[in-house]
């Protein structure tokens, strides 16, 4: 999508692996811009954790900025790409405009407001006693009401990711490849990202980098041995293995404005491999 802007400065790519397939992210990798010439930008992360067919809570967060022309990660992933990198546990970075309030959640003829709270202004959520669960199939909407001299009003949508289903996880022999299999939704919208995760150091006390991927929703992916040496060698108390599925999509609401909405649900195993989470 080519998004207009008057300030002239490159054009930001940033790795949906990188960026944690987590649209609250973007706001971190695309440094903000106050400048009243730039494009807006609404992030909205849908996050559930669960491995069986079931219905799901789950977590929204939405966060608004302004800032220059940026690609958006998609989860239609093309090209299997992996990197190392450190690991810690998600960050919300608030936006530096507001959108008006309430944002309407809508998931299977349920409606629930998302709102901001002095703690943490600039980052819509649901109440703390509100609970919204989602059923495989289910689609999400969201609705932005607009504010002048914030983001306007607009709506985006999403079907909501299905749950990874992983197989036998065997253990990791170092130097041998490394094969992950998870039963695949047909879906080219979404990806995959796996994490690989360890602590580095003698003195680390949990993990603290990975081996970090985003690959195709094909069904399996293969780790080459060298890939996962550090791994291997690393403490076995804190390795684990993350899987994730995440399906991503935008709106434009103006020449400058464009809602951004990523469902993501995860998975995890420890180091007996054979219990997901």
């Amino acid at each position: 999508m080519s998004i207009h802007t008057s300030v002239a400065r490159p054009r930001r790519r940033f790795s949906a692996a990188v960026c944690g397939v987590s649209a609250i992210a973007i706001g971190a990798c695309a440094p903000l811009d106050d400048s009243s010439n730039n494009n807006r930008y609404g992030s909205i992360t849908l996050r559930a954790t669960g491995s069986a067919q079931q219905e799901f809570p789950i977590t929204p967060t939405a966060v608004f900025f302004t800032g220059g022309q940026t690609d958006l990660p998609t989860s239609a992933t093309t090209v299997d790409q992996c990197s190392q990198a450190p690991f810690f546990g998600e960050q919300i970075s608030p936006g530096n405009i507001v959108a008006g309030s309430p944002l309407t959640l809508q998931i299977g003829g349920e409606s629930f407001n998302m709102t901001e709270t002095p703690a943490a202004p600039r980052v819509y959520t649901l109440p703390p006693a509100v609970r919204a669960l989602y059923a495989v199939g289910d689609t999400a909407t969201v609705t932005v009401p607009g504010v002048a001299g914030g983001f306007p009003g607009g709506r985006v949508s999403v079907r909501l990711s299905e749950p990874v289903m992983l197989g036998s996880l065997a253990e990791v022999v170092p130097g041998q490849s490394y094969l992950i299999i998870w039963a695949t939704n047909g879906d080219q919208r979404s990806g995959i990202v796996i994490s690989m995760r360890y602590a580095a150091g003698a003195a680390a006390q949990g993990a603290n980098q990975q081996v970090l991927c985003n690959v195709r929703d094909d069904g399996a992916y293969t780790f080459q041995g060298a890939q996962l040496l550090a791994w291997a060698s690393s403490n076995a108390l804190f390795r684990s293995i993350n899987v994730l599925r995440w399906r991503s999509n935008t709106a434009a609401v103006d020449a400058r404005s464009t809602l951004y909405i990523v469902s993501t649900i995860d998975t995890t195993a420890t180091s007996a491999f054979n219990a997901p989470q």
